[in-house]
């Protein structure tokens, strides 16, 4: 779903997550292809605590709704 840290940068994989953030007011940075596979793409954000924080907020909601 993320990769983290990449030149101060994180790494979303996920369409649905990277919507959410943007719901949330984070910036999107920049729009990328994926690396392991170019017919996709990544969503880069500022690395910071606060997304941190919406990113394990995100995961637990959607740990919640899939009953884990």
């Amino acid at each position: 779903m993320r990769q983290p840290h990449q030149n101060g940068y994180y790494v979303i994989k996920s369409m649905s997550l990277a919507c959410f953030l943007i719901r949330k007011g984070f910036n999107l940075l920049k729009v990328d292809d994926s690396i392991q596979d170019p017919r996709k793409k990544v969503f880069l954000f500022e690395d910071t605590p606060e997304l941190q924080r919406a990113i394990t907020e995100f995961t637990q909601n959607l740990k919640r709704k899939r009953g884990y």
